[in-house]
């Protein structure tokens, strides 16, 4: 858990150029500041080796941070490149965006994901979006009462 909440936290971040209709804004000096002050904080209190963050506007980087180590015992820094698990963390991003979609009318929970992603095997004709953000499968398919 608390090495999901430790990207979790520092990929939420990476939103902050963002209001809430997802049109980008430059960061001012004040935020980017801020952003920085938080990650070598919570890099401190939760001993995160290293990390690295991209905050994105219009398709470019408005700030981009590298900090600490990408491997400890070598001693090698973190890169723009270097590679990092993110687990399940972008689940998190998917179903806000799905429900950001739900919000603005352009999608429906209720409806079937085969109407808009196309040459699906024939036992996924029936899943919800619903199921496929909460990874239910349809009742048909379940043996007992309980989500699978």
């Amino acid at each position: 858990m608390r090495r999901t909440w430790r990207w979790g936290a520092a990929c939420s971040l990476a939103v902050l150029g963002c209001d809430r209709t997802g049109v980008a804004r430059a960061l001012t000096a004040a935020q980017s500041t801020a952003i920085d002050r938080l990650l070598e904080s919570q890099m401190a209190g939760h001993r995160i080796p290293g990390l690295a963050l991209a905050v994105v506007k219009n398709g470019g980087g408005v700030k981009q941070v590298v900090l600490g180590l990408a491997n400890v015992e070598s001693g090698m820094p973190v890169s723009a490149t270097t590679p990092f698990q993110v687990a399940s963390t972008t689940k998190s991003f998917s179903a806000t965006a799905v429900l950001l979609l739900v919000g603005e009318g352009r999608l429906k929970l209720t409806g079937r994901i085969r109407d808009r992603i196309p040459g699906l095997p024939p036992t996924w004709q029936d899943v919800t979006v619903r199921q496929l953000l909460t990874y239910l499968r349809p009742s048909r398919h379940r043996s007992h009462s309980r989500p699978a």
